[in-house]
């Protein structure tokens, strides 16, 4: 997305609610004007942070809609500057007039893309990773990643990544100390107190960016792919673990021909169930093309469950089974679903066979042992970790700490290595610049309206 141009002069307005029919639709307008322009709709002075419920009037004394006004001071607003909020009737047609009057009368213009979030962070209300979180919380695609991103809006990662920062001054303090004052006029720290120092910083940034990568999963979701022989079951248990009757389920080998997906929750993290084509030797173009499709998909997921019929394959080759896909495949990776244990009226149970596969018994035509698959689940796919405690899913932030650490590593092979003080002074100084981007210091200001520009309007 292009960089927007900001005038901070401008009275902006916008709507803060979506788009569309509802029974409120919020317009926020921000500036200079803010006082005038209330004072001229509602034909009355309103006292701040008072809701009244009034009639919006243009200058003909013609009504043009009847809600909630409600005026905020600067700087105790959000944006810092004096705010007017009118909670209309939610009719788009309506609110669009009413912005429309509202520019035409009063020359204020309409707000772009966080431009109201942009002068809440030039005015120092908010810092940019609150900024950023605003919009996270927004986007929330889990149960998880709301939490995660209010407690980033509340302060807990601009504290944290503060801590960092203060840790990497006080290095800095102690090199270039040494650096300008002989070991006669201060406390003298020796070169291994100094990078014991750094090797924790490293290890509490490299936790973090491990972290992250779990923090990928409350955010995009699990892609959780079946697939086995034709008719060995698998749209059966698709549709028994989507509680969809989303795939066709016949006794004719290979009736499922493409790629079915279903999204789900589980414990509060998006899943995405894929059922795919029964792999097998095929010549109908058709069914060749969905076994290419679930080649594919096989590559991507992150966690395959193989369904067998337990009746007819005694023995299974992963190998053989996926078309040699995987040379080097993790064990862990797959889960192995013997099927069809009705028929000899055996019960469902776990176990490890001695391979080192998970193996599941049961039955998806009854459902017997469904709740073993998803415990089994649950507990090799994280659905057991509060994901919400990770501090950093944002991808800016994540690209910030790993050149961070880069540069921390860099200075500890330098200062290890016995390399002239200063360099490592030097490094450090990088690292330090490096992070303080997080908290949008050290930020250019075309790198600031980047970020903004990604947020909705009216925020």
């Amino acid at each position: 997305m292009k960089n927007i141009n900001y005038n901070n002069l401008d009275t902006i307005i916008a709507q803060v609610t979506p788009y569309g029919r509802g029974g409120v639709g919020i317009i926020r307008i921000s500036g200079n004007k803010v006082k005038y322009i209330s004072n001229k709709i509602l034909n009355k002075i309103i006292e701040p942070r008072i809701a009244n419920y009034l009639f919006f009037k243009d200058d003909k004394n013609n009504i043009l809609d009847k809600g909630i006004a409600i005026l905020f001071n600067k700087p105790n607003s959000f944006t810092g500057e004096d705010i007017l909020e009118l909670h209309c009737h939610g009719n788009q047609i309506s609110l669009i007039l009413l912005m429309k009057y509202i520019n035409n009368k009063f020359h204020t213009r309409f707000a772009k893309p966080g431009e109201f979030s942009y002068r809440a962070f030039l005015n120092k209300k908010i810092n940019l990773i609150q900024a950023e979180s605003i919009m996270e919380l927004i986007n929330s695609n889990s149960e998880y990643e709301v939490k995660s991103s209010i407690n980033s809006l509340n302060g807990n990662l601009f504290l944290y990544i503060k801590n960092i920062f203060k840790k990497i001054i006080n290095i800095r303090t102690y090199i270039e100390t040494n650096i300008d004052f002989s070991e006669d006029e201060i406390d003298h720290i020796s070169t291994s107190e100094i990078s014991n120092k750094l090797k924790k910083i490293i290890s509490i940034i490299k936790n973090v960016c491990y972290e992250s990568n779990l923090g990928k999963i409350s955010q995009y979701g699990i892609k959780i792919v079946i697939l086995g022989k034709p008719n060995s079951g698998k749209s059966t248990i698709f549709n028994l673990i989507t509680k969809k009757k989303s795939s066709i389920v016949t006794n004719i080998p290979g009736t499922t021909r493409d790629i079915i997906k279903e999204n789900i929750y589980i414990n509060g993290i998006p899943i995405q169930i894929i059922d795919t084509a029964g792999l097998r030797k095929s010549y109908n173009i058709i069914e060749k093309i969905g076994i290419e499709r679930t080649k594919k998909e096989i590559k991507e997921a992150d966690h395959l469950l193989l369904i067998i019929d337990s009746n007819i394959s005694k023995k299974y080759d992963i190998k053989k089974t996926f078309f040699n896909i995987y040379n080097k495949i993790n064990k862990n990776k797959i889960t192995i679903i013997k099927n069809k244990i009705d028929i000899k009226k055996k019960k469902p149970k776990i176990k490890k066979d001695k391979k080192g596969y998970n193996i599941i018994k049961m039955s998806a035509l009854t459902g017997n042992g469904i709740d073993i698959l998803f415990k089994h689940l649950e507990k090799i796919l994280y659905f057991n970790k509060d994901l919400s405690k990770i501090l950093i899913n944002n991808k800016r932030h994540i690209k910030i700490l790993k050149k961070t650490l880069k540069y921390l590593k860099q200075s500890k092979f330098l200062l290890d290595a016995g390399f002239y003080i200063d360099i490592v002074a030097d490094k450090l100084n990088l690292a330090q610049n490096e992070i303080n981007k997080i908290n949008g210091n050290f930020t250019t200001q075309d790198l600031l309206k980047n970020i903004f520009s990604k947020f909705c309007i009216g925020k």
